[in-house]
């Protein structure tokens, strides 16, 4: 699949139970249960700095 710049992909992984966040050459991994509480409540899960 190509996709723009500016493109965001959002894959679930049902097998592992995880949400997979991609923005170009990014990508944020988490827990079904994160995305559901950040889903739900946006403030209630702080990002973490990656260097």
């Amino acid at each position: 699949m190509q996709t723009g710049e500016n493109t965001v992909v959002l894959l679930l992984d049902s097998e592992r139970q995880t949400v997979v966040l991609r923005l170009g050459d990014r990508e944020a991994e988490m827990s079904l249960s994160d995305w559901s509480k950040l889903i739900a409540n946006p403030q209630a899960i702080k990002p973490k700095q990656v260097a």
